[in-house]
């Protein structure tokens, strides 16, 4: 798979090269660290991705919520390998994104190669909403006047496996079904 492609005007080949070895990573990483997740002591600490998201909602990184992102990050790296750019869906798809470039960067950094995803990142994300949620001062910004004007939505953990966009809109392609997936009752699977 060539990850990248599709932004070759933003990435160079050793970029896209170890963003693939990053990519590798996360998802081996992760199906170790999930194969221990029924274990009940079991944590966000349990999970390299868990110490990379957001800290102040921790404690909601769940063994459930941990498959769930695990389902984004791969919908990431997958959109990633299309020959066209493929928008990201929402706020767990930024964050799963996000997550891979601080891979890839760390991976640049340990083999001391000069890498440079800035120009990706202004092309991969829309806005960067998302990281506001590493930074306590705008906690609810979106409930506020200049959160309105602003257009951020989505920020609540409550609403981060939520489409972009209007229902009827063809501009966001929809959510893994596994990952947005959530009934009444408050559980993460598809009832039977």
């Amino acid at each position: 798979m060539d990850l990248g492609q599709a932004y070759e005007d933003a990435l160079s080949e050793q970029e896209r090269r170890i963003l693939f070895e990053a990519a590798q990573e996360l998802i081996d990483t992760t199906l170790m660290d999930l194969g221990t997740s029924d274990r009940p002591d079991w944590t966000a600490d349990n999970w390299l991705i868990g110490t990379m998201l957001p800290p102040r909602y921790r404690l909601k990184y769940t063994a459930e919520f941990a498959r769930r992102f695990f389902v984004c990050v791969v919908t990431v790296i997958w959109k990633l390998g299309q020959r066209e750019p493929m928008r990201l869906s929402c706020v767990a798809e930024e964050l799963a994104a996000h997550v891979l470039l601080q891979e890839a960067e760390a991976f640049a950094e340990e083999q001391e190669l000069p890498v440079d995803y800035s120009s990706f990142r202004d092309t991969l994300f829309e806005d960067l909403d998302f990281e506001f949620l590493y930074d306590e001062t705008y906690d609810g910004i979106e409930r506020t006047e200049l959160g309105e004007v602003m257009g951020i939505t989505h920020l609540p953990f409550a609403e981060w496996f939520e489409r972009f966009g209007p229902p009827a809109s063809s501009a966001y392609v929809e959510v893994h079904p596994y990952a947005g997936h959530r009934d009444d009752t408050g559980s993460d699977m598809p009832p039977t």
